[in-house]
């Protein structure tokens, strides 16, 4: 399989990375279903979540520094490498805005229309297999892994656009409620913003993408 895992780049680190992505995707996956469930118990988990990840990034920080010499004195991989904790903990403070929204949907009674909420699980859902697949690329290196993950938050990105012009149309034809509009518009931002920060880390690890 071919590999652009970098030189020098020791397991115990790659584990650190793995672990911390891995986290990143549970969070994402209680918040997901606690917006499904609107139970606090899923909420109060995805915090705690959260809070965990923002502890291993700086943790990551550090380690990344202590094992500059282990890639070979590479600046280029350690600059690239230290750019992944601030992404891992910007993906904790979205889903933890998420979980916000979440709150506020249940303590307000809002509704969305079943639309809108096939839309948000085909987005969410959509995103957690970005999530996922930033996990594995950390233990493959595989361009070709590389490629579906910027494809699929490529394409959930452009859907987001049709799903936000869609939702602008009902609201002015009074299908949407206009007290959850913001908290739906909200829900699409964060989801997005996890995508970037998740194709920001990736395209850090990996360089450009490899054409076929």
């Amino acid at each position: 399989m071919e590999t652009r895992r970098p030189a020098g780049l020791t397991q115990s680190l790659e584990a650190a990375i793995h672990q911390a992505c891995t986290q990143a995707l549970e969070q994402a996956e209680t918040a997901r279903r606690g917006f499904r469930r609107l139970d606090e118990q899923d909420l109060l988990h995805a915090e705690a979540l959260g809070r965990d990840l923002r502890q291993r990034a700086r943790d990551l920080t550090a380690r990344i520094l202590e094992e500059h010499a282990a890639l070979r004195g590479s600046d280029l991989a350690t600059r690239s490498l230290l750019t992944l904790p601030g992404h891992l903990e910007r993906l904790a403070d979205h889903m933890d805005a998420l979980v916000d929204v979440v709150r506020l949907v249940r303590e307000e009674g809002l509704s969305f229309t079943d639309r809108a909420r096939q839309e948000f699980a085909m987005l969410a859902d959509g995103t957690l297999e970005v999530l996922r697949a930033l996990r594995d690329l950390v233990r493959t290196w595989n361009p070709a892994m590389h490629r579906h993950l910027l494809e699929t938050a490529r394409q959930l990105d452009a859907r987001t656009d049709e799903i936000a012009d869609g939702h602008l149309e009902r609201l002015i034809l009074g299908i949407c409620v206009p007290r959850s509009s913001s908290a739906f518009v909200t829900v699409l931002d964060h989801l997005s913003s996890v995508r970037r920060h998740v194709v920001e880390m990736a395209d850090r690890m990996m360089g450009p993408p490899v054409t076929e």
